[in-house]
């Protein structure tokens, strides 16, 4: 081999070396990054225990607060029924009374006008020159 071929060939093999040096860093960084990352996973799964548990405990102790002071959605039932029954018949009142009101407002005011024409006619029997004309 000639010395130039041998100088490259030592250059390249110190290149190798470097770069293979330089990946063993890079894996020993992400080996400890890597440990880093299992060490925080392994404290997240303990909080999310400790955080199961409180919310078991937290269940447990509203259960025994409660005991049987609640209403189930079956004997709720019947309840609801009637609460719902009671305000429809309410609102139907209301909405009667604003129909009846309505409707005697308009009685009244074709009574008024009923009795406009009779004043007026009996105006003209009286009084001939009398002419007036009443609006519908």
């Amino acid at each position: 081999m000639e010395d130039k071929q041998f100088k490259q060939l030592d250059k390249d093999i110190k290149d190798v070396r470097k770069d293979f040096n330089h990946h063993i860093e890079v894996y020993a960084e992400n080996g400890k990054e890597l440990a880093g990352l299992k060490s925080e996973v392994g404290g997240m799964n303990k909080r999310i225990d400790d955080i199961k548990k409180d919310i078991k405990e937290d269940i447990n102790e509203v259960k025994k607060l409660l005991g049987n002071n609640y209403v189930t959605v079956k004997e709720f039932l019947p309840v609801r029924l009637v609460v719902y029954g009671l305000v429809g018949i309410l609102l139907a009142g209301i909405v009667g009374a604003l129909v009846s009101s309505v409707i005697s407002n308009r009685q009244a005011e074709q009574q008024t006008q009923n009795i406009n024409k009779q004043i007026v006619s009996g105006f003209q029997q009286v009084l001939p020159q009398f002419q007036v004309e009443v609006e519908e």
